[in-house]
Formats: structure tokens, sequence, C-alpha cells
């Protein structure tokens, strides 16, 4: 016999997954399916998908409070505001934490409908009420944000009150982290300030071709007539979001030789086409823009590496900026002198979480510091050692808040006057090339290095970018259409959040880093 509270259970979970409209379960054909499997099946409306939707969400929610609850780690925050189709206001607030079993972990906490105005005392009181509802205000770490003013003056707030409760290591002084993708995104923007002439003069070529059927095909012609075929479609870019300049130009230069035919054959291609002397300067600029493009997958992929990949990458990116700045092209210096000056204002404040993080890497530890900062002007030469004392005074502090822990978490502190710090720096680093899990090496010696483990599980779970908004509103663009307009507020959250508990997000990817590495996405 068929356990009707068990279809009823899976239809409700049919609607979370797949973001069915809760009028699925009416659906005549569903209906005949579920009768055909029992006949005592009795149908059920969409007023009862719904209640049963909200059981498994209220059901799921404790859970996941007690899970919070326990957790032994610092819990790091993810925070971002989202307008709906039909133009309500969503906050989405998301939970980092690297869990009993060193396992990095990510939950959409709320989504949440926040009603305008947005100032940032609203979000402040909007954000810690939801802290305090959670359980969660005095084990949070950090909180990641975009460049937006309201979001910057709420930290400011919720910085203060965390730090009045002793819940912030360092009095918060690493609580605010700026989205590395956004920034990445400001810096580039800048520099393609320098060439927009010739950027809007591809942009338009583009938008040509693709303006009617008949262009495209006249395009495909001059393909053919150029010798190769249309492989690849052209791409026009959304002039916010600059990887995806970098792709339009990409698929520019890629069928160069068909524009050209098409501006010399057709007549009605009366368009400003590029001048003989700028296309160096275009295929310059792409080839200087591929690493940022590199570094733009893997800061905005649907998951994200621990924190301590980042480090090396921003390294290349600052490189390739100082680099450029020696270019003999006055307008390559601009464009680099542009760039720097984004950069300063936006990365240098994160150089530090960045940096403890690459240190507890043990292949990385203080030597690729040592290394990497150098190569980057005399000024540079002592922000290894400066990065060091500031990462000792932190684990002074992990120590001194270790507590009532049992005797066997003292480790082998006993047999040496050297702190687990210095201890762990002193070994020799792990082969740079290996392939390493940085969560189980810790994990597996966790008995050697009880502080500095607890104080890695804090830092390497500080998300550093917004991604995981950033799929959360793709799952919110899904559920909230304009053929479901009269969704409420408060059912959206429970089938969005629901969802991302009983699923995690999007599907695993795996890519490789800019030193050919390949990165571990990590599924929650």
């Amino acid at each position: 016999m068929i356990d009707v509270n068990v279809v009823r259970r899976m239809l409700a979970e049919c609607v979370i997954e797949h973001e069915y409209p809760f009028e699925w379960v009416e659906h005549r054909k569903v209906r005949e399916l579920c009768c055909y499997l029992n006949k005592d099946f009795k149908p059920i409306s969409r007023n009862t998908c719904k209640g049963d939707c909200l059981k498994i969400h209220l059901e799921m929610k404790e859970e996941l409070k007690s899970i919070l609850g326990k957790v032994s780690s610092k819990i790091s925050l993810t925070c971002d505001m989202w307008s709906s189709c039909t133009s309500d206001g969503y906050l989405c607030l998301t939970a980092h934490y690297v869990n009993d079993d060193w396992k990095l972990c990510f939950k959409i906490l709320n989504f949440f409908n926040v009603p305008p105005p947005h100032s940032a005392t609203y979000l402040y009181n909007t954000i810690y009420g939801l802290l305090r509802e959670w359980g969660i205000e005095k084990k949070i770490c950090s909180i990641t944000l975009d460049n937006a003013s309201n979001m910057n003056n709420m930290q400011e707030l919720l910085r203060f009150q965390l730090d009045q409760n002793d819940a912030l290591v360092a009095h918060g002084k690493y609580f605010h982290v700026r989205c590395c993708a956004h920034i990445l995104n400001l810096i580039v923007q800048s520099g393609l300030e320098v060439i927009k002439v010739g950027l809007l003069k591809i942009r338009e070529c583009v938008k040509y071709v693709e303006g009617s059927e008949g262009r495209k095909i006249k395009f495909r012609e001059c393909v053919a007539q150029a010798g190769f075929e249309y492989s690849k479609g052209l791409w026009l870019d959304v002039p916010t979001r600059w990887n995806s300049t970098y792709l339009m130009i990409e698929r520019f230069l890629y069928y160069r030789s068909a524009f050209e035919v098409l501006s010399r054959t057709y007549e009605v291609f009366a368009l400003e086409y590029l001048a003989d002397y700028e296309f160096p300067w275009i295929e310059h600029i792409f080839q200087f823009l591929k690493p940022f493009y590199d570094i733009t997958l893997l800061f905005s992929g649907s998951d994200y590496p621990t924190a301590n990949l980042y480090f090396e990458n921003v390294f290349i990116i600052q490189k390739n900026i100082e680099k450029e700045l020696l270019s003999t092209y006055v307008i390559f210096r601009e464009m680099a002198l542009n760039m720097k000056n984004k950069f300063s204002k936006y990365w240098e404040e994160h150089t530090m979480v960045l940096s403890f993080a690459c240190i507890l890497d043990p292949r990385f530890k203080l030597q690729l510091l040592q290394y990497l900062f150098p190569q980057l002007g005399s000024q540079y030469e002592d922000s290894s050692q400066l990065i060091l004392e500031q990462m000792k005074k932190l684990f002074e502090e992990y120590k001194l808040q270790r507590g009532n822990m049992s005797f066997r978490n003292f480790g082998g502190q006993f047999n040496s006057n050297k702190s687990e710090l210095e201890s762990y720096l002193e070994e020799n680093r792990e082969d740079y090339e290996l392939q390493l899990d940085v969560l189980d090496f810790l994990k597996k010696n966790e008995f050697r290095y009880p502080t500095l483990s607890r104080m890695a599980r804090d830092i390497l779970s500080i998300p550093i970018t917004i991604v995981a908004l950033e799929s959360a509103f793709s799952i919110g663009g899904r559920v909230i259409t304009k053929w479901r307009s009269s969704l409420t507020t408060t059912n959206a959250e429970v089938l969005i959040t629901t969802r991302n508990w009983l699923y995690g997000y999007e599907e695993e990817v795996k890519i490789k880093d800019n030193w050919g590495r390949k990165i571990k996405r990590i599924k929650s």
C-alpha cells in the first residue's frame, strides 16, 4: 500500500525542487497518476500543497537552526538586495561556515521581503533581527557585501552592535569584506574607459549583424568568403559586466576578416569601422585582459573555493597592472593607471585577510608572500613581515578564547616553547603542485594545531565574493515570474530557502586556476 502522506510530501518536494506553481498538483494528469498509484488517494488542492511546503520549510528551518547553534566554528555572512519582476524588494542573507566534519557549507538563511526605503538603519535592524532569530548573533565572523553605500553604512552599525556583544575577533577589524567580483569589475571598467570609442565601434558592428535575420545570413556568407566556418556566434555585451565585453571582443577578433569582407561588400554596412591603428590596441588589450577574465570565472562561479586560493590570483591582477604601467604606449599606461587607482582603493584593505588564508595553505605558507610581494616593488618588501605580525596577534586572541577545552586538545604544546603558528611555519611546505584539500589537511592535523585549526576554519570560510547570492537570485527569478505575480513574498521565501536547504545550489563545476591546478567546487 502506498503511503498517502509520503505521496503528499513528494508532491510538495517536486514543487520546491522544480519551481512548479502550487496549482501543478491540481493538473489532471498529476491527479490521475496519484489515483492510479493509490485508488484511495484524495486529490489535494493548491492550498493544501502550500501548507505541505510550509511544513517542510519549518521542519528544515528548525533542523538548520540546530546545526548552526551546535557548529563550533564562527559563521560568515553574505548579503545583498534584489528586485523581482513584480518590483518587490528582497534581502538575501546567506551563512558560510566549516562544519565539525571540516566541510565548507553555505546556506540561504533568509530571502526576506524588505519594502523601501532601504536605509542603512532599516537594513541593520532587519539583519540583526534575523541573526537573533537564528540564534547566531554571537557567532559571526565577517560579512561580505557589494559597494553600495547603504550596505557599507549598515555594516558599520552591525559591527558596532556585534562588537558590543563581544562577538567579533579583533574588535571587527576583519569583519567587512567587499565582494572581489564587484571590485574586479570596477577595476577593469575603469581601464576600458580609455578605449571606449573602439569598444563602441565593435558593439555597433555586432548590433548591426544581430539586428535582423537577413543580416545574419549575409554575415555567414562573409564568414564563408573569409575561408572559415561559422562555428561561434557573435556576442553582444552588457556594458556593466566587463567579462561580457571581453567575450564580445574575443568573437569580434575571431571574425575580423568576415567583418572586413562585410564592410567591403555591402554598402549598407555604413557603420564607422575600426581604423587599422586601432586593431593592435584592441588585440593587446584583449591579451592583457585574459588573466582578468580567468580570475573572474574563479570569482564568479556558482560556488567558490576556500579563501586560500584568492591571494595568488589577486597578485596576478596587481602584477599585470604594474607591468602595463611601463608600456611604451601612452594609452596603455593611462588604462593601467586608472586600474591601479581603483585597485589601491579597494584591494589593499583585503590584503590582510587574503594573506592569512594564503599562509594557512600548507603549500604556500609565508614563503609565497615573501616571493610575490617584492615583485611588486620595493614598497612591498616588508609586507609579508607586517602580515605575519598581525596574524600572530590574531592567533594570540584565539588562544585566549580557548576557554574550557579538554586536555586532549592541547596537543603537543607542553613539548615546545614555540607556539602552534611558529611550529606550523617552520615545517616544510607541501608540494606546490599538489592537489590538496586544505580543510582535509587541517582536519588531519587538528590534534597538533588545535588553536591554529580553529582560527583556520573561520578564515577559510570567509566568502570573498557574493556569488552565492547570484545563484539565489537566479532561483528567485525562476520562482517569481510574471506568470506567478500573485505569489506572496512569504511563500516565495518558503520555496527559495527550502529548495536551498534540501538540494543546495547549482551543479558542481570544476575549473583550473591561473596556476594550472584544478579547483574543487564544493556543492553545499
